[in-house]
């Protein structure tokens, strides 16, 4: 992002964000999912939200994005934010995290196969006040 364009995302409230371009055409009975999932301790606990982008078929630098919003100190809420081409989607999740993290989790293209979910963004967050990472 240019510069200006960072500074433009810093005055809506948005505290981390990662955008990606998305290209290709699906099969007339195909539909994208984008979704966002809980995981607690490796096993997949919940959706937390979810969408399709309808009818659409072709996709040319469309812009999807995933992002948060600052944590709320009155209930320990964070605003989840799945930007998709037709639109927006948020959902608040509450939570007790002492410590987190929000990292893209792929660096280049990426082809996706249908029934087979490709994982983009993740927040990590912990209630020990401290972290272990492993990076492959």
């Amino acid at each position: 992002m240019s510069e200006k364009e960072k500074l433009i995302i810093s005055k809506t409230g948005v505290r981390q964000i990662e955008f990606f371009k998305l290209n290709g055409t699906l099969k007339e009975d195909d539909n994208l999912q984008f979704s966002v999932e809980e995981f607690e301790k490796g096993k997949f606990k919940t959706e937390l939200l979810n969408t399709s982008d309808g009818l659409k078929t072709k996709f040319k630098d469309s812009l999807i994005s995933f992002g948060i919003s600052g944590i709320e100190d009155e209930d320990h809420s964070l605003k989840l934010l799945m930007g998709v081409p037709s639109g927006l989607d948020t959902t608040k999740y509450l939570n007790n995290m002492t410590m987190s993290s929000f990292s893209k989790l792929i660096g280049g293209k990426v082809t996706l196969e249908k029934n087979k979910p490709a994982y983009l963004v993740a927040w990590l967050g912990s209630t020990k006040k401290q972290f272990a990472f492993c990076w492959k």
